[in-house]
């Protein structure tokens, strides 16, 4: 994401935002924290983002909600959930509760997208050492 701001709060984005879709048929591509985390996932298991795949993705986002989802409503796919008044306060908290994290281990957009690297790496291989 170039630009932008949070809708939530006003501020500007914390990160370059990303994410992915597994296929041409999503209609919902939601972006933020969580979908960067995800996306930073994927493609560090993947081994490249051209080597993402549907399965890879799901493993993906499996694995930084149960470390990185603080409370997010189970069911809610933070890239392809469509985002209404019945999950926005579960997807803002859980969102929120990263955001947090991020603002206060990096002061800049790009440590935060190396923490955000870093992060992904981890949850990727299981391993708290910054490597995939």
């Amino acid at each position: 994401m170039i630009g932008g701001s949070n809708k939530v709060c006003g501020n500007d984005p914390l990160a370059v935002y990303r994410s992915l879709v597994s296929d041409k048929s999503v209609t919902t591509a939601n972006i933020g924290t969580l979908t960067t985390l995800i996306y930073d996932t994927a493609v560090s298991q993947a081994g490249g983002l051209a080597s993402v795949t549907p399965d890879i993705l799901d493993d993906a986002t499996a694995k930084v909600l149960k470390i990185f989802g603080f409370g997010i409503s189970a069911g809610i796919d933070p890239i392809r959930t469509p985002i209404d008044s019945g999950n926005a306060a579960s997807v803002i908290r859980a969102s929120q509760a990263l955001n947090e994290l991020l603002m206060r281990l990096g002061k800049t957009p790009d440590e935060r997208n190396l923490i955000l690297t870093a992060l992904a790496e981890d949850v990727s291989d299981g391993k708290s050492d910054g490597k995939s």
